[in-house]
């Protein structure tokens, strides 16, 4: 199974427990899409390559935290605008 991980980038701490997260799935047979497998952006810039992952995963795993939902109710009510 594919699973995409969104979360937002909150500490260097907090990046590297999505990336424990990250492995422990990848030992349990899942196929994951992560941001943590490049050095650097995608050349179609993380905004597509996010929107194609989102596309390519039979799941998302949205991490969820108080700074992920407020950046997802900025972009909303932007969007309303």
């Amino acid at each position: 199974m594919k699973i995409f991980i969104s979360y937002r980038h909150e500490s260097d701490a907090f990046r590297q427990q999505i990336g424990v997260l990250t492995a422990w799935l990848r030992t349990k047979g899942l196929e994951v899409i992560s941001d943590q497998d490049y050095a650097a952006a995608p050349p179609e810039g993380w905004i597509r390559w996010m929107e194609r992952s989102v596309e390519a995963a039979k799941v998302v795993l949205i991490v969820c935290t108080e700074g992920y939902r407020a950046n997802f109710e900025g972009a909303r009510h932007e969007r309303r605008r």
